[in-house]
Order: C-alpha cells, then structure tokens, then sequence
C-alpha cells in the first residue's frame, strides 16, 4: 500500500460505525475518512464550484486508487528511465566505453 502520509494525516477520532480509533484527514479532498469502513466521514458542500467536494470519489480507497504517482516516487522514475529510450542508448555508450578502457588496460 502506499504510503498515506503523503495524502494527509492520521489523528485520534472515533469512526461512528466500527469506532476505530484512526481516521485519516485526505488533504486533497479536505475531508475525513475511514479506511477501515471505506466511508467519508463529511458530506459533500453541494456546491458545484467547490476545489475540494467537486471532484471527490464515492470512497476513499478509490480516490487513493486515482492518484498518480509524483515525480519524486523513486518507482515513478525507474519506470520513466525503463521505458525512455534516450537514457538506454546513453547508457548503452557509457557500458561501450568503459568496456574499451577497460580493454585497452588489459592489452597494456
């Protein structure tokens, strides 16, 4: 699972439904939830215009689901470097030239 701290906190409340001790505040949405019930625990404002209720999911595991990874995600940047073909054939170069160096010191 990935790591929940990076899309809001844990503080001490009680779920109403299964009174589990950790709800999670999700920044994104400004909005508490509990993850163990899979329920948001505030409505929605109604207001169509709103940065925060407008685009809310249904549950909280679904928004967790549709976020993307950030650039800083160490996964997300191997991903990138796999599948960039530029980084390859550079390192494809950097591997060729040292194979030569390390060649040319065996020959000597």
């Amino acid at each position: 699972m990935r790591h929940l701290e990076q899309y809001g906190f844990f503080y001490r409340a009680l779920c109403p439904i299964c009174e589990n001790q950790n709800v999670f505040h999700y920044d994104r949405y400004d909005a508490k939830c509990c993850l163990s019930c899979n329920i948001w625990l505030e409505k929605n404002c109604g207001d169509p215009d709103c940065p925060y209720c407008a685009h809310r999911p249904g549950s909280p595991q679904l928004a967790l689901c549709l976020e993307t990874p950030r650039p800083t995600d160490a996964l997300w940047r191997k991903t990138w470097r796999r599948m960039n073909y530029d980084h390859q054939a550079r390192g494809r170069v950097r591997r060729a030239k040292r194979r030569s160096i390390m060649e040319n010191k065996e020959d000597v």
